[in-house]
């Protein structure tokens, strides 16, 4: 299996909305139909917050969300980007 890379013309790409939706849709119906694959959520506990990571599989397709959760940051001036 291939890795797929984006670059920063994919990224800096606007997503029509439209797309998104039917883009997750697909693949909710594919795990219903017990085509894919989604994992509990594992958490790696840190200090003032966790980074949670959320697997997911579907046929010629894996992704991993990472997720950060520092609720103390904006009290310490720390924003998102």
């Amino acid at each position: 299996m291939s890795t797929f890379l984006l670059d920063r013309n994919a990224i800096e790409s606007p997503i029509g909305m439209l797309d998104v939706i039917n883009v997750v849709n697909k693949a909710f119906r594919m795990c219903g139909e017990r085509k894919g694959k989604i994992s509990a959520k594992t958490h790696l506990f840190l200090e003032h917050g966790d980074f949670r990571a959320m697997p997911a599989a579907l046929p010629r397709c894996e992704d991993v969300k990472w997720v950060d959760i520092h609720p103390e940051n904006p009290y310490r001036g720390l924003l998102p980007m």
